[in-house]
């Protein structure tokens, strides 16, 4: 049986996770119970230009 110790995921699985959506959601917490979840710089930029860009949603629908 091979063991998985790390597991990168992309943005999509941890924006499932965030809002509460399937099928990212369940698949985050069974991967947190069998490895170390890490995420790349990209995909941190995209989490945060996302975020930023949520906040200001009624500004940028004026554009």
């Amino acid at each position: 049986m091979e063991v998985v110790k790390a597991i990168c995921v992309d943005t999509d699985v941890v924006v499932d996770y965030l809002r509460g959506r399937e099928p990212g959601k369940s698949a985050f917490i069974e991967w947190t119970k069998k490895a170390d979840i890490s995420i790349t710089s990209v995909t941190a930029f995209e989490l945060l230009l996302g975020a930023n860009l949520s906040l200001k949603r009624n500004e940028n629908n004026r554009s």
